[in-house]
């Protein structure tokens, strides 16, 4: 495969609770994926999900109380830890234990739609390189052939349809990596036959529990048929 880095979701997966996050950082491990990747972010980025959703959602963050029990874990099981930051000020806290860093999606459009973006200038800061997921590129974009910037295809629906994904954008030279949110292991292996050498994709303990991102994602079994 000419992939380089296979990225576990973790997200919203595990409730928060330690043991189950240890289950995912060990599927992401057995899938032969190279990094389990979590998410800091705080209450005012959820505040708009319906409280059931929430109240399993907001426990997942990584903050500075927790991401010390994370990271231990991901070298326990001897795979790269990773952290998307939702806030510019988590930064500082996760930069000693990150190699690159992921942008989501809707932290992505100040980029294309003002060229401009506090908490992407703050991780270019770190020399580490940064990976941006989006739907589209602006060719007026002082960051889109950046060298420390990787482009990563996503489509920013919960889920989508593999018919949905623009494949063919892989043909162009800006797209780097994809950004998985179809519950089919088919569209990250396109993704990659297409040339998309970093691939995301989310992972889950079981899709019979009430996961907050189950719609989205892969188990064990499926990542082990097709990786």
């Amino acid at each position: 495969k000419n992939v380089w880095t296979l990225i576990g979701e973790c997200g919203s997966n595990w409730r928060g609770r330690i043991p189950e996050a240890e289950q995912l950082i060990q599927i992401c491990k057995d899938a032969g994926l190279s990094v389990a990747k979590f998410q800091a972010f705080q209450n005012e980025h959820v505040a708009k999900l319906p409280q059931e959703v929430k109240q399993d959602v907001l426990p997942c963050a990584i903050t500075s109380a927790n991401l010390t029990d994370i990271v231990s874990l991901c070298k326990k099981h001897k795979i790269d830890f990773a952290c998307t930051p939702f806030y510019k000020e988590a930064v500082p806290f996760l930069d000693r234990y990150v190699k690159f860093w992921k942008i989501r999606e809707f932290d992505s459009r100040p980029v294309i739609r003002k060229g401009k973006s506090e908490l992407v200038d703050t991780c270019l800061q770190t020399q580490k390189p940064v990976i941006l997921s989006s739907q589209e590129l602006s060719a007026d974009n002082f960051y889109l052939f950046h060298p420390s910037i990787k482009w990563m295809l996503t489509v920013p629906k919960y889920p989508c349809k593999i018919e949905e994904v623009p494949f063919w954008k892989f043909l162009t030279r800006a797209w780097m990596g994809y950004s998985n949110h179809v519950p089919d292991p088919l569209a990250p292996i396109t993704a990659a036959i297409m040339g998309a050498n970093i691939i995301e994709m989310h992972v889950t303990i079981s899709k019979n529990e009430n996961y907050p991102d189950n719609p989205v994602s892969l188990t064990l079994e499926e990542l082990k048929q097709n990786w």
